[in-house]
């Protein structure tokens, strides 16, 4: 259930509001009411409401100061309340990414809607923030464990195992496998195998996949770039598998990721 707040200088209007309104309709219920921003404010903080609709022009405390000083602590879907000859005051509070703006007077249908616009904004932040822990958990994977190999810096005391690392590092968009590098390299296939798994602790096979993963991450920070390029860029010819795998490795898909950074750079 969502918790609404109601931040109203016009007693009419806030009662009305309060009053008229079916919040079991939209699974909410009105947990307070407040006379100015300054009242609005301690409540929102006291309380946490999801939703809080405020009116802009109030004594003590404007809405606009009230919603600046609430979103450096947390962000609730905020509905601004004003009067029509409030509109370019009502504009920066849009600025402010708001839910939405009633003109006063306004309908019912007008408030309802602006209610079914806040909740969207809380689903799609919420969903955000269950992206975001996602991202910053990559930190703790198991791409993280191979921070110390993922380096095109690594270096070890076996010059077979740096020339196969280098050939992954240039060449990770090949279809490259331990028996085609050991040809090249004129040793086995069971040496390097073995070469690897004792000097990394993992597979040839992983390492090449965790490497990969780290460089459509890479590619992914760029806007431009679709995902099927990204897949094409480090060896998966089918954008689907692509995908799979990305999701297996870093825990959430390619889309998901790509858009959490936009997030990311918009919040800056």
């Amino acid at each position: 259930m969502y918790k609404v707040m109601i931040v109203e200088d016009e007693e009419l209007v806030r009662r009305g509001i309060s009053l008229l309104t079916h919040w079991d309709q939209f699974d909410m219920k009105l947990i307070g009411e407040a006379k100015n921003g300054a009242e609005g404010l301690e409540m929102a903080l006291k309380f946490r409401p999801d939703i809080i609709l405020t009116d802009i022009r109030m004594p003590v405390l404007s809405g606009i100061d009230m919603i600046d000083t609430i979103q450096k602590t947390y962000s609730p879907a905020f509905i601004i309340l004003s009067a029509y000859s409030d509109f370019d005051y009502a504009k920066k509070a849009l600025k402010m990414k708001v839910s939405d703006y009633l003109v006063k007077p306004f309908s019912d249908k007008d408030l309802e809607e602006s209610l079914k616009n806040a909740i969207e904004t809380i689903v799609e932040s919420r969903n955000r923030q269950v992206i975001s822990q996602k991202l910053e958990s990559i930190s703790n994977s198991t791409l993280a464990t191979f921070n110390q190999y993922l380096s095109q810096h690594h270096t070890s005391k076996n010059t077979n195992l740096d020339k196969v690392l280098n050939i992954i590092h240039h060449r990770f968009s090949d279809n490259l496998s331990l028996k085609q590098i050991g040809e090249e390299l004129l040793v086995s296939e069971s040496y390097l195998s073995k070469l690897f798994k004792e000097e990394s602790g993992y597979t040839f096979h992983d390492y090449l996949i965790q490497y990969r993963m780290k460089k459509a991450c890479d590619f992914l920070s760029d806007n431009q770039i679709k995902i099927y390029e990204v897949a094409d860029k480090i060896g998966f010819k089918d954008q689907r598998y692509f995908s799979v795998i990305f999701r297996k490795y870093v825990g959430m898909t390619p889309m998901q990721f790509k858009e959490k950074l936009v997030v990311k750079k918009n919040d800056k």
